[in-house]
């Protein structure tokens, strides 16, 4: 959880957004040019928010099948997350870059060849049949692995951000006590006024105490 916040606050300290309503729908003829937000001086661009979008909508329309509607996309904030989730993504990319961190090019293609989803009896099914998959899924192999080397970069970031955190044991045990333990307080109510009137203080007694 700790990690998460301070990636979080990472994220929110440098993005500039800008987000014109450019289109109606994530249709055929809607525009493709300009920009719709910046992280940084960094773009993201029209055309890659449409693309953005039209994976969440294959997504849920695989997902819900004949219950899929426009109106539940809408409901959904599908326009908003595709952006979020772009935005979010190029902002820890820069964040990794501005702290030195890289992926390699063998990095990628070892995470490529070690996925079940294209392996067949532990082994790479072959570039043909991974374009296939790709294509199938609406991405291009230069789309994927762009997103891959950006995945394995926010999980440096990460790493690079929680592995420095030390937690003490008794900062642990503090915790737990303090969203956990409970206790159970019996009392009596006394009034004042049963026992006011025999009560009698001395002069020398106020004297002492004051």
């Amino acid at each position: 959880m700790l990690g998460a916040a301070l990636l979080g606050f990472v994220i929110l300290s440098f993005i500039v957004l800008y987000f014109p309503d450019f289109m109606q729908q994530a249709g055929a003829n809607a525009p493709v040019g300009g920009e719709v937000a910046s992280v940084e001086g960094r773009s993201i661009t029209a055309k890659e928010y449409l693309e953005s979008y039209r994976r969440l909508e294959r997504m849920y329309r695989t997902q819900l099948g004949e219950r899929y509607n426009p109106a539940m996309m809408a409901q959904l904030g599908l326009k908003e997350s595709a952006l979020s989730s772009l935005v979010q993504q190029l902002s820890l990319t820069v964040e990794a870059e501005r702290q030195g961190l890289a992926v390699s090019d063998a990095e990628i293609r070892d995470l490529i060849l070690n996925d079940p989803s294209f392996q067949n009896e532990g082994k790479f099914i072959g570039r043909a049949a991974y374009l296939q998959i790709l294509g199938a899924n609406g991405l291009s192999a230069a789309q994927y692995e762009a997103e891959l080397h950006d995945r394995l970069l926010a999980q440096k970031l990460q790493a690079l951000v929680t592995d420095g955190i030390l937690v003490e044991p008794a900062e642990v045990e503090s915790e737990y006590r303090r969203r956990n333990e409970k206790a159970k307080v019996e009392y009596v109510f006394v009034a004042r006024s049963s026992f006011e009137k025999d009560l009698q203080v001395a002069d020398d007694e106020i004297a002492a105490r004051f």
